[in-house]
């Protein structure tokens, strides 16, 4: 868990990353995680502002750090 300007980032035993807004209390999932087994590769592209991941679960995942977001 960590805090900063009226938002928490909290991280679930699942590897999900929400961000939870003081106010509202709204949540909105950042990042989801290779659940399903392990993490084996992790690339940056910095002229896009992504990052990629793939694991032993038969997936790749993408996430957009400028945004905030994951993309499916």
């Amino acid at each position: 868990m960590d805090y900063k300007d009226g938002k928490f980032l909290v991280g679930m035993r699942n590897g999900t990353i929400f961000e939870v807004d003081e106010t509202s209390e709204e949540r909105k999932s950042l990042l989801y995680s290779h659940h399903e087994g392990e993490a084996w590769g992790l690339d940056i592209d910095n002229e896009n502002k992504q990052i990629f991941t793939c694991g032993d679960d038969n997936k790749v995942m993408m996430f957009n750090y400028e945004k905030r977001e994951f993309v499916t």
